[in-house]
């Protein structure tokens, strides 16, 4: 199974952050916009996807696989509800840490 470590950057400001808004809102909201992804893909070096390359990724990643994120509420709710990708495992290292 290919894993790949993903983490999104997105736009904020002061009023719309996620300190004030709970995720489902933040991502929901008319002024979300993911300006880039950074992604580690095995046997690779880590790369950056400005938000134009994010569709096509998304498309061509295969959802057989797993995903490594930070915060897996917020990061594959951004691609199950923005790119129609939903991977078969996903890993949460927030997640993995709080349980520890």
């Amino acid at each position: 199974m290919k894993v790949t470590a993903l983490d999104f950057e997105t736009y904020y400001d002061k009023e719309y952050s996620l300190r004030k808004m709970t995720p489902v809102e933040y991502i929901l909201d008319p002024r979300f916009e993911a300006i880039g992804l950074a992604v580690k893909e095995p046997n690779c070096k880590s790369y950056w996807l400005d938000r134009d390359d994010l569709p096509r990724f998304f498309k061509q990643l295969d959802p057989a696989g797993a995903t490594v994120t930070h915060n897996a509420l917020f990061d594959n709710c951004i691609m199950a509800w923005k790119y129609d990708f939903v991977p078969r495992l996903m890993i949460d290292t927030l997640g993995i840490s709080r349980a520890m």
